[in-house]
């Protein structure tokens, strides 16, 4: 991929792509981290790169018992550490296929001894290697939930530029962790380097991890990363289908809470009080206290649930015109 020639643009565009993240996204887009561009699923693998003997099997399958004694056994016999295998991961809800290196899959799995043994019998360079799916260890870690392996990852080896690796979804340790409610990942996370992945947004929906958080109905999350996005506010921004935390929010809790802290753009309580907008706009904001009242503190009150239904049926609105 050309470098791009930076003399001409401005400093803030110089320190943008001078960024860790930023470096890893073109890397990720023009083939160079993950051996292909983002545009597909999982990345082609050259077949004679796939180990299938049965020494690396069997030190693959000491990794998933967690059998020290049998790491160490295939190691002293003479098994390529930085070996590759194919295999799955589950994430999403699907079983996935993916390739792995030991240390990615003892990673994946939380096999923080067995990684520290692999490393320390030569499979540090395994620690700059991708799985199919473009996830490096730091982030087969974070999709596993494994935050012991991300420290040692960190501090013993330095990995700290994968804090914001970047996978073929455009997916981001700190955005895994949001997708699975780790509030503990997502502060060390944020405390370690992940900043810059606050406003990148996945490939296909175009969501930030406030987004995410948003959607999945985290509102711890969603108040600790708009804390950090600090004057720079998401309650409003729009994703790729046109939609903002407003429409997604799946629960009354942070409905009110993105409404209470911005999120009005397509609320227009400014009209005039005898236009439709205006009604609108008022049965809204009436929808959003009746939800506030009856969901908060977890009421089973059925008509709550059809409440909830029928004020985001009326925040489904993508157009510029406001309610």
């Amino acid at each position: 991929m050309t470098t791009p020639d930076l003399s001409s643009m401005s400093s803030m565009m110089r320190d943008m792509l001078a960024s860790p993240l930023a470096s890893n996204l073109l890397a990720s887009i023009g083939g160079g981290m993950n051996g292909s561009g983002v545009g597909t699923n999982e990345t082609q693998v050259d077949p004679n790169k796939i180990s299938s003997d049965a020494g690396t099997r069997q030190l693959f399958a000491a990794i998933e018992r967690n059998d020290l004694a049998s790491v160490r056994r295939s190691i002293d016999g003479g098994v390529d550490v930085l070996a590759i295998r194919r295999g799955s991961m589950a994430w999403n809800g699907m079983n996935n296929p993916a390739t792995f290196t030991a240390v990615g899959l003892a990673c994946h799995l939380g096999r923080l001894e067995a990684l520290q043994i692999l490393c320390d019998n030569g499979a540090d360079p395994s620690l700059c290697t991708r799985n199919s799916h473009g996830m490096s260890p730091m982030m087969l870690s974070a999709v596993g939930g494994h935050l012991d392996v991300m420290k040692w990852l960190h501090v013993t080896h330095g990995v700290h530029t994968h804090i914001g690796s970047i996978d073929n979804h455009w997916m981001t340790p700190l955005c895994e962790a949001v997708e699975n409610n780790n509030v503990e990942m997502c502060c060390w996370l944020l405390e370690n380097g992940a900043q810059d992945g606050l406003w990148l947004q996945t490939k296909m929906e175009g969501h930030t991890p406030f987004f995410v958080a948003v959607k999945k109905g985290h509102q711890n999350l969603v108040e600790i990363l708009h804390e950090y996005n600090g004057t720079r506010s998401q309650v409003n921004d729009i994703d790729k289908n046109g939609l903002t935390p407003m429409h997604l929010a799946r629960n009354a809790s942070v409905l009110q809470w993105v409404y209470d802290h911005g999120g009005k753009r397509y609320l227009n309580f400014g009209a005039s009080e005898s236009s439709t907008e205006m009604a609108r706009a008022r049965q809204g904001r009436q929808m959003l206290e009746n939800i506030a009242r009856g969901l908060k503190g977890g009421s089973s009150d059925p008509r709550a649930s059809d409440l909830f239904n029928k004020s985001r049926a009326l925040l489904e609105h993508r157009g510029t015109t406001p309610l």
